[in-house]
């Protein structure tokens, strides 16, 4: 009766045993199913800032651009008027 006894319990022990890792191996699978699409979401976001990053670098080049050509615009307008008025006074 012992040795049932034993058995029983020691079955009852591994059944208890397989049970919790079961449990354990399922939010491992949840964790690992979360990560898997934390990593494609992050991928897409890294390829959408990529894209981004180069839009804005255009953008601010553009920027640079027209302000340069508008500095050096006003620049040589002003030029003409100093000459103008120095012409004027002479």
């Amino acid at each position: 009766m012992f040795i049932v006894d034993l058995c029983f319990n020691l079955k009852l022990y591994t059944q208890n045993v397989f049970s919790d890792s079961e449990g354990k191996r399922e939010k491992i699978d949840e964790l690992l199913k979360y990560i898997d699409e934390r990593l494609h979401t992050l991928e897409s976001e890294k390829e959408e800032l990529k894209e981004y990053q180069k839009w804005d670098k255009m953008r601010r080049s553009l920027e640079y651009t027209i302000h340069d050509h508008e500095l050096r615009d006003t620049r040589r307008k002003l030029d003409e008027v100093q000459s103008l008025i120095q012409h004027c006074f002479v």
